[in-house]
């Protein structure tokens, strides 16, 4: 019994002989320069570390999470609990009209904002892909999808009342037919809406130049004559409806008196007979209007300075617009005025400028001094209506008739 208990010392001797051992040499090993005293917790700082870690979290519960397949998916919108989650084969992302209708790229799951919107990007793709999908079943509730005879493309979609929205239910994306060069798709209308930003950039295009753009884009040739109706119809969308602006013309009027109260607004008519109305119609010759704001505005802080000019309009029904403005204290135009004409001419601009010292009250035009270019009718107006002004003339105006008449 004693021979065990001096044995069983001997070895407690022996292990703290190789504790105290090791930690000399870990003290040996470690270097005290490398230490960072900011990130070292001091005594009584505990309650640092119980703010700021979550024992909640599993580490490995989160591995987990992170590694899930991407087919298992998490909608924010259904509201569903993690087990009800878990049971779902796929997950629902929302179609954004906005990004993805340039190039439409479906999968199972995906949800539409309606049955239109589907189909707009069933067009697309088809347009895009150069195939030719043909619509099987195409209902409110209900849109089945199929290639050519022989291809496996296939798209089925339908209401889902957990997101309220239309979702594909069974899709197949392989293709195994061949490209196409006509596609019913591809009409006017659409391509209105796909090319509407590169004529809001050159209203000038020509059908060339669009036929070009179309086949570099979607790779795929059109006929002139679609292009020709899609051109109009992107110029319509950009300058609006003329003869629905014109017939609003009283309406804006009515409105500028209700709103700014003092604003001036006068339209005159003329009436017009030809072959198609033989009893005549009226049709508008003059316009001009100035707002109540701008005329107190000039009045009270003016300088003595008109400037006048002209310019002609180049759409549907032409005409010149004449505009008259001022210069504020800051030295920034103030606008004054502004009158169409049908042409412009020394009688038009003897109306306007009329218009224009009667709607300022100006008895005495000494003060003033009226600046233009050197358009005939302008200066005679001028030397009519304001006699006592000084008349100067823009010397960018003046440099470009100089510049056309002797060059170099």
């Amino acid at each position: 019994m004693e021979v065990l208990v001096q044995a069983a010392e001997t070895s407690s001797a022996n292990m703290q002989i190789a504790v105290s051992v090791q930690a000399e040499t870990v003290a040996e090993l470690t270097d005290s320069d490398f230490s960072d005293s900011d990130f070292s917790i001091d005594e009584g700082d505990d309650d640092l570390f119980d703010e700021y870690i979550d024992f909640g979290v599993d580490e490995e519960e989160q591995e987990e999470i992170d590694d899930e397949p991407e087919y298992v998916l998490e909608d924010e919108d259904l509201d569903l609990s993690r087990e009800e989650e878990e049971n779902l084969k796929y997950k629902f992302s929302a179609f954004n009209a906005k990004v993805d209708m340039d190039s439409p790229i479906f999968r199972v799951g995906m949800v539409f904002a309606d049955v239109k919107q589907l189909r707009q990007a069933l067009n697309a793709y088809s347009i895009k892909n150069r195939v030719e999908i043909r619509k099987i079943k195409n209902e409110k509730t209900i849109l089945e999808a199929m290639c050519k005879p022989g291809c496996p493309w296939l798209l089925k979609a339908g209401l889902d009342n957990r997101t309220r929205g239309f979702v594909i239910k069974v899709y197949a994306a392989v293709h195994k037919c061949q490209k196409a060069w006509e596609l019913k798709a591809l009409t006017s209308n659409f391509l209105t809406k796909f090319f509407i930003d590169e004529f809001r950039d050159d209203q000038k295009m020509g059908l060339g130049t669009f036929s070009r753009k179309v086949t570099n884009e979607l790779h795929i040739t059109v006929n002139r004559w679609k292009l020709a109706r899609a051109r109009k119809q992107a110029l319509k969308i950009i300058h609006g409806d003329e003869d629905e602006q014109f017939s609003k013309l009283w309406d804006y009027g009515q409105e500028l008196g209700t709103c700014n109260p003092g604003s001036t607004f006068l339209v005159s008519t003329h009436v017009v007979t030809n072959e198609q109305y033989p009893m005549g119609r009226k049709c508008l010759k003059l316009v001009y209007w100035s707002y109540d704001a701008c005329k107190r505005g000039w009045l009270q802080g003016y300088m003595p300075i008109i400037f006048a000019d002209g310019c002609h309009m180049k759409t549907k029904y032409k005409g010149v617009l004449l505009t008259a403005v001022g210069i504020d204290p800051n030295d920034c135009i103030f606008p004054l005025a502004v009158g169409w004409v049908e042409v412009e001419c020394t009688s038009a601009w003897e109306w306007f400028l009329t218009t224009l010292r009667d709607d300022l009250n100006i008895i005495n035009t000494s003060p003033f001094t009226v600046m233009s270019d050197k358009q005939k009718g302008l200066i005679n107006a001028v030397i009519k209506v304001w006699p006592d002004a000084e008349h100067r003339f823009c010397v960018r105006h003046i440099y470009q008739n100089f510049h056309e008449k002797h060059k170099g």
